[in-house]
């Protein structure tokens, strides 16, 4: 039944109220109701309110009083029990039963329910086993704990930006790599071997392959060139080919040099080319170059190559002229001259300034 509500008009005597009756009766029905729910009809209990009817939880506890049961919810653990008042009042004396104040301990554990923590105490661990100086506890993940030797030894390392050694490092048969870029020993320091054997394949395929390899960066650096058989090694920022001696017999895959004329050019304007060499006017505009059979012709043309590239061709913008032809490093221009050329007149010429061209016969 609803709450019912006694009307009273808008001023006394108006006619719109409930009579006597009528007001008596709705008290009557609204007392029995709250009596009937919250007592036992004639009169209230003196305690907490439960009603008869039906199951009702008070945090966490459900009181049944049809059955005179009592049920704690741990459904958070997947588990719940029931029992009577007397079962649950019994369960209290047990030893390991925690109380809502005060704190108890648990084999070495204090739950305090003033601030809610949970305490191990380690004072006591009579059951555990002992151990020596410099020795830790450690299980082997089923419950059994023991005392090994601690081994103080780096687990990893990446983190650290500047680690350091308070030993010698021993590799242990294991290789050091870089899975990126290169193993750069910074700031400049010798690396000494000893008496080791020191293994390393330096070896590019061709000499234009060189310069893959800075030689203003890797001053002193040895190379093998595997098309030419030869040994090469930077000196003075430029690379130079190893003349092995052959005064006892001839070597293997060696071929004698012939003579070498080098030229370096000292002015590129985008008109004309001018150089510095034997036989050479420095002052002469694209001069003519007189080249022979067998002899060796190279153009060193570093300080200009970025804007004014030099390249042989057949023919003022022509093809370029490959026969001896090669690039050590970039910017410099090496010519062999073969000694049954395809064409005995060919010039030089700038890649980017067709002005910048010059003639070269083959004798």
């Amino acid at each position: 039944m609803a709450y019912q509500s006694i009307a009273r008009g808008s001023v006394p005597n108006d006619g719109n109220g409930d009579d006597l009756r009528t007001g008596a009766g709705k008290i009557n029905d609204n007392f029995v109701e709250v009596y009937t729910l919250l007592g036992n009809g004639s009169s209230l209990t003196s305690d907490t309110v439960v009603f008869n009817n039906t199951n009702n939880v008070l945090t966490n506890k459900t009181i049944d009083s049809g059955n005179n049961t009592i049920t704690i919810d741990l459904s958070d653990i997947g588990t719940t029990f029931t029992g009577t008042i007397s079962e649950f009042n019994s369960s209290l004396s047990d030893d390991n039963f925690a109380s809502l104040s005060g704190s108890e301990t648990l084999t070495n554990k204090t739950i305090s329910a003033a601030d809610n923590t949970l305490t191990i105490s380690l004072n006591d661990l009579s059951d555990m086993p002992s151990g020596t100086t410099n020795q830790i506890l450690s299980t082997n993940g089923a419950g059994v704990y023991s005392f090994v030797n601690y081994n103080p030894g780096l687990g990893n390392i990446i983190e650290d930006s500047s680690p350091q050694l308070g030993g010698n490092l021993d590799t242990n048969s294991h290789t050091i790599f870089s899975t990126t870029g290169d193993i750069v020993f910074s700031p400049n320091v010798d690396v000494d071997f000893g008496t080791n054997i020191i293994k390393f394949s330096n070896t590019v395929s061709q000499e234009s392959d060189l310069s893959n390899y800075s030689p203003s960066t890797y001053e002193g650096m040895l190379m093998h060139v595997s098309g030419t058989g030869s040994l090469y090694y930077v000196n003075n920022g430029s690379w130079t080919k190893v003349l092995t001696d052959v005064s006892e017999s001839p070597v293997e895959n060696y071929t004698s040099p012939g003579p070498t004329l080098s030229f370096e050019t000292n002015t590129a304007d985008g008109s004309t080319y001018k150089f510095t060499g034997p036989g050479i006017v420095s002052s002469e505009s694209n001069p003519r170059f007189y080249v022979y059979r067998g002899h060796t012709y190279i153009w060193d043309n570093r300080n200009y190559n970025t804007s004014h590239p030099l390249q042989i061709r057949v023919q003022s913008g022509g093809n370029a002229f490959t026969e001896g032809v090669s690039e050590p490093v970039t910017g410099v221009t090496k010519f062999v001259v073969p000694m049954n050329p395809s064409d005995t007149s060919l010039v030089y010429q700038c890649t980017v300034h067709s002005a910048m061209v010059g003639i070269i016969t083959i004798i």
